[in-house]
């Protein structure tokens, strides 16, 4: 009888509520901020109701929510709706935000006031960088801040997350992917990846997937089986807001003793403000996003004669786009050359922090003219994403002087006379190398011809029909029963293209099936069924268990081999 009676009550309040005239407000966490910064604006009112902001074009939502509550003060009841948008601005600024509309009762409409946001240029404080949500807290060794969760009610969800809303072109950004369900997680299949619009380099930062693991977690009060999916550091080449799409992938679960089956999850959308580069890059500046040092050695003797040899090493380290970079080029003033390539040793490792590492640089030039010099043989600049300006590395000048030239006319034309005499030498010795190397040549041509004296006759769609009598027959001698049936099925795949396309360097992938498998002369419909069903098996893979059994898998490696004709 009690809840009837607080049910009415409440009835009466809210027809009360929407016969008197709405207050409604717009406020701001903060009306100054810096870029890139998160903070909150409320748009709230009395009465039941609803409404919208209406927010400039540089400003970006991370994220809504909505609310109401109703107290009671000294006897006097108040109700509040409310609706919070927290957003973040991508270029410095004077912006209005303008009264928002509130719809409530009869078709009636209250606006509320306006408010003004200032932007200005500087480094996010870290409590902002962190109030995303970020799932992927404790995994793969990197220990996480902790965020505020809020409640959830889906039983079974996505998580598609960036660890930056807004970067520089050539910043590094981790985009992660995981699952939540509430349930016993018992298998998975069919993952549709991502997509992006976005012209970016990406690295897969979980390349080696055996199996994927099914822990615990909590999340907004509920506790659910998680899965993390995949997680790659991306480094976007070009401005602009871009969108990643959902994933999909099917669940199967087991609830209690009598609900089971499968469950498509579906993941989020989420989108990254990529920000161009400020205008006025130095000299030396070839597309170093990040943070950076270098050391400089010069090798020069203090006496200095023409034809001596001029060491110059460069380590560059740093952290940022590192694997990106152009290959370092000396600038030489005229009398000194490069002497061949430079000795480069790469050490640079790829994780959710960016690119890091160092590249080593080992120059030698030669002093062809006497003289004085004094020069700079490279510059190298950055833009630092944390300080939002380019910077010079410092490189010392090169200083010396080299003595020695050739002395008179007769000294020329004995260098002059030896040179030839060299190169002659050098050419005969060419011309026999040559000669012997294609007699054997042609002994090797004669006895492969001898051996294969069928090679030139044209035998049209033989090695297809080949590979398909002899894939059929791999594929017949699998015991279904065998636990290694997914290996089997997964390498006689691989050993069938190869067949099919003579390549035995082959890597099968999704980028092989979508840009180069129509030049087979195959049916695009067949391509796809052939890129869906190795995805299948290789999800079945990290799982460790399918929901195919294994003669259904036969079968359907069957079928498509069957399908794929010339």
């Amino acid at each position: 009888m009690r809840k009837y009676v607080l049910l009415f009550g409440y009835l009466i309040f809210v027809v009360i509520g929407f016969a008197q005239d709405a207050k409604v407000s717009l406020k701001a966490s903060k009306t100054e901020v810096i870029t890139g910064e998160q903070f909150n604006i409320v748009l709230s009112s009395d009465v039941n109701g609803n409404g919208d902001l209406s927010l400039p074009k540089d400003f970006q939502v991370v994220s809504r929510m909505s609310g109401s509550s109703s107290r009671f003060i000294n006897g006097q009841q108040s109700f509040e709706v409310s609706k919070t948008y927290t957003v973040i601005s991508t270029r410095k600024g004077e912006y209005t935000i303008p009264g928002a509309a509130w719809n409530y009762g009869n078709g009636k409409t209250v606006k509320s006031n306006s408010i003004k946001i200032r932007v200005v240029e500087g480094t996010a404080p870290q409590q902002q960088q962190q109030q995303y949500y970020d799932p992927f807290g404790n995994l793969f060794g990197t220990p996480r801040q902790q965020q505020i969760q809020q409640p959830v009610e889906e039983k079974h969800f996505g998580m598609l997350i960036t660890s930056k809303k807004v970067v520089y072109v050539g910043e590094p950004v981790v985009l992660s992917g995981k699952v939540y369900f509430d349930g016993h997680i018992v298998d998975v299949g069919d993952f549709q990846p991502y997509k992006m619009n976005l012209m970016a380099h990406k690295t897969d930062l979980r390349p080696d997937k055996v199996n994927l693991s099914v822990s615990r977690e909590e999340y907004g009060g509920k506790s659910y089986q998680t899965i993390p999916l995949f997680e790659d550091l991306i480094i976007p080449q070009q401005a602009g807001v871009y969108t990643f799409s959902p994933f999909n992938i099917n669940i199967g679960f087991q609830r209690g003793f009598f609900e089971q089956g499968f469950k498509l999850v579906k993941s989020n959308e989420t989108t990254i403000s990529v920000i161009p580069l400020p205008n006025g890059a130095p000299v030396g500046f070839k597309g170093a996003v990040g943070n950076y040092t270098a050391k400089i050695n010069y090798d020069v003797k203090p006496s200095m004669q023409v034809g001596d040899i001029i060491g110059v090493r460069v380590s560059i380290e740093g952290n940022g786009n590192i694997n990106l970079l152009k290959a370092l080029e000396l600038n030489l003033p005229d009398g000194i050359v490069l002497y061949g390539d430079p000795k480069v040793e790469n050490n640079v490792k790829v994780s959710r922090n960016g690119a890091q590492g160092t590249i080593n640089y080992e120059f030698v030039a030669q002093i062809e003219k006497g003289g004085k010099y004094s020069f700079k043989p490279f510059e190298f600049a950055f833009f630092n994403p944390e300080t939002k300006r380019y910077q010079n590395v410092n490189v010392p000048k090169l200083h010396f002087e080299a003595s020695g030239e050739i002395s008179s006319d007769t000294e020329a034309l004995d260098v002059k006379k030896s040179n030839t005499i060299e190169q002659a030498s050098f050419q005969i010795w060419k011309t026999i190398t040559l000669s012997l190397l294609g007699l054997f040549l042609l002994f090797a041509l004669y006895y492969f011809l001898k051996k294969n004296s069928d090679f030139f006759i044209v035998k049209p769609k033989m090695r297809s029909i080949n590979a398909q009598v002899m894939t059929q027959k791999s594929l017949e001698a699998i015991n279904p029963q065998d636990s290694q049936t997914l290996d089997q099925v997964e390498k006689i795949i691989l050993q069938f293209f190869k067949d099919y396309t003579q390549n035995q360097q082959l890597l099968i992938s999704e980028q092989w099936f979508e840009n180069e498998a129509q030049k087979l002369g195959v049916a695009p419909t067949v391509i796809q069924q052939w890129r869906e069903h190795f995805g299948a098996i290789q999800a079945m893979k990290y799982a460790n268990f399918g929901q195919q059994t294994n003669e259904a898998l036969i079968e359907e490696t069957k079928k498509l081999v069957r399908l794929t004709k010339v």
